[in-house]
């Protein structure tokens, strides 16, 4: 699996965890918004999106965690791509 596609269900998994609101079955699965909103995350650099999807007792550890991924790509090199 990529390392994109392992971190976006990571950060999705974190968002589902966080869930403001019970979801219904399809939002969990990867054709569902939760993961559309984290990959747009991933994609931009900007977690503002993903957000929706997570209780405000959750957004600064979501965001803590977003930017330390985003720490640990650049590193890597890059958000997330295939090496």
């Amino acid at each position: 699996m990529a390392l994109k596609t392992q971190i976006a269900l990571a950060l999705a998994a974190a968002i589902a965890l966080a869930l403001a609101r019970a979801a219904a079955a399809h939002c969990d699965g990867l054709d569902g918004p939760v993961v559309a909103a984290a990959r747009i995350a991933l994609q931009t650099g900007e977690v503002g999106g993903a957000l929706a999807w997570v209780q405000p007792a959750a957004d600064a550890e979501v965001r803590r965690a977003f930017v330390e991924f985003l720490h640990h790509a650049e590193h890597a090199g890059g958000h997330g791509e295939e090496r």
